[in-house]
C-alpha cells in the first residue's frame, strides 16, 4: 500500500530521499510530509478508508515528544501537511535523482488534480472513528528500566532525555548535541555499582553508496 498503488520506486525513500534524512539534511518532518504523499495508507489515510468502523490505534512511539502525526506518519490522525508542502521539501533539500513519477504526483496534488486527492485534514468527518493511544515511549521505557536497576541495587542517573543523536560510522560525530552526563567520578564512585541512563532516537550512517550504505538505529534506553 505504501508503494505499489502510485508506482513509487522501492529505493526511492531507502536510496535518494533517506540519505538526505540520515546524512543530517532532511528533518523526520520533511521526511514524513514526502512518505505521506506517496502513500495510500499514511497521513490519516488508514483511517479515511477505514471509515465508517470504529478505529483504535495503539502506538508504541519511538518518536521524541510523541507527535501523532509523526509516529508511523500517524495513517489514523489528521495530517497538517499538503503537496506543496512535500515538493517544497524536496526542493529545499535539492535532492537529486528524484523518479519522474514521484515529482508527477506530487505536482499533481499541489496543482490539485481531481485524480489526486489530498490527506485528510483536521475536521474531516472520515476520522471521526478514530482513536489514538501511545502506550508506550522512550521515556516510560527508561523510566521502568531505572526502577528495575534501583531495586537491583544500583545507583542510577539520566541524561538525555529525548534528545535526537546522529552518529557517523561509530565515531564522534561534530552534530551530536553536547551530553550534559555529570562527571565520570560523580557517576562511577569505587565499590559501587552504577548505571547511567539515556534515550535518543539515533541514526548511524556508514561510508558507501546503495541501498544498504545507512543503518538507522532507535534506542529505546
Amino acid at each position: 500500500l505504501f508503494f505499489i498503488d502510485f508506482g513509487v520506486p522501492r529505493y526511492f525513500f531507502s536510496n535518494v530521499f533517506g540519505m538526505a534524512y540520515h546524512d543530517g539534511r532532511a528533518s523526520i518532518t520533511q521526511l514524513n510530509t514526502v512518505r505521506k504523499h506517496l502513500s495510500a495508507i499514511k497521513g490519516g489515510q488508514l483511517g479515511a478508508a477505514a471509515h465508517p468502523a470504529r478505529l483504535v490505534a495503539l502506538i508504541l512511539s519511538d518518536v521524541v515528544g510523541d507527535e501523532v502525526d509523526v509516529i508511523a506518519s500517524g495513517p489514523t490522525v489528521p495530517d497538517p501537511s499538503t503537496y506543496a508542502d512535500a515538493l517544497a521539501a524536496l526542493d529545499a533539500l535539492a535532492v537529486a535523482g528524484i523518479p519522474p513519477r514521484v515529482l508527477h504526483r506530487l505536482q499533481a496534488g499541489a496543482r490539485g488534480d481531481e485524480d489526486v486527492q489530498e490527506t485528510p485534514k483536521c475536521g474531516d468527518s472520515r476520522l471521526a472513528g478514530c482513536l489514538t493511544h501511545v502506550l508506550g515511549n522512550n521515556r516510560l521505557a527508561a523510566h521502568e528500566a531505572l526502577q528495575l536497576l534501583r531495586r537491583e541495587g544500583y545507583q542510577t542517573g539520566t541524561c538525555g532525555h529525548g534528545v535526537t543523536r546522529r552518529r557517523r560510522g561509530g565515531g564522534s560525530c561534530s552534530s551530536c548535541p553536547p551530553c550534559k552526563c555529570p562527571p565520570r567520578s560523580f557517576l562511577c564512585p569505587r565499590n559501587q555499582n552504577v548505571c547511567h541512563l539515556g534515550w535518543y532516537l539515533t541514526c548511524v550512517l556508514l561510508a558507501g553508496t546503495g541501498v544498504n550504505a545507512f543503518i538507522g538505529i532507535k534506542c529505546k534506553c
